[in-house]
């Protein structure tokens, strides 16, 4: 991921370093504004929530955020053919070896935050995002979840996950046309 923003950022103020959520390598106090853009549920949160501590200055702000999949189209057949699909991927990614990697429950965020005492101030807010989109972006986004990526890897079929009968409805139901798609964002707010 670093690599890709490398590549697409032609701005020159900007630098991307090697680290971790809970070892930065940066100077205490150094930033006003830390975010973690749909990754948190894969960090070990006390640890993380540390360090952010310490490299926020006080009063900086830790902004943690989520897209609630998958966004609301204008047809809720599209919509509940991805939910199905989605809850299809859960229960066969249950069926892998386990890895050794944890994921942590995105739902726990904000507790887990103000549990960890490295806030004086936590809060969650929605916010919504409008965005237009056609049955090959839809089938393109679910095919981007790193879940479904690890099934297909696994020797899984698109017809196992669901994807085949998800690619059906979406080309029924949304077809080439782009139309609005409503996005909510869940945002954990933490004040430094």
């Amino acid at each position: 991921m670093r690599r890709q923003a490398e590549i697409h950022t032609s701005a020159t103020n900007i630098s991307y370093r090697h680290g971790f959520s809970h070892a930065t390598g940066l100077p205490d106090a150094c930033a006003q504004i830390g975010s973690c853009s749909q990754a948190l549920h894969w960090m070990e949160p006390q640890p993380t929530f540390e360090e952010i501590r310490r490299i926020l200055q006080p009063g900086g702000v830790f902004a943690a955020y989520d897209y609630n999949w998958p966004a609301t189209t204008h047809r809720w057949e599209a919509d509940a053919a991805y939910i199905e699909c989605s809850r299809q991927a859960r229960e066969l990614e249950m069926k892998l070896p386990y890895t050794g990697v944890k994921k942590f429950d995105k739902g726990q965020h904000l507790e887990r935050m103000r549990a960890s005492k490295c806030f004086r101030f936590t809060k969650e807010i929605v916010v919504h995002h409008l965005d237009f989109g056609n049955a090959e972006r839809f089938i393109g986004i679910a095919l981007s979840q790193g879940g479904i990526q690890t099934l297909l890897k696994s020797g899984y079929s698109e017809a196992d996950i669901g994807i085949d009968r998800l690619r059906h409805i979406a080309e029924t139901v949304l077809g080439s046309q782009l139309n609005p798609w409503y996005w909510a964002l869940r945002v954990r707010i933490g004040i430094a």
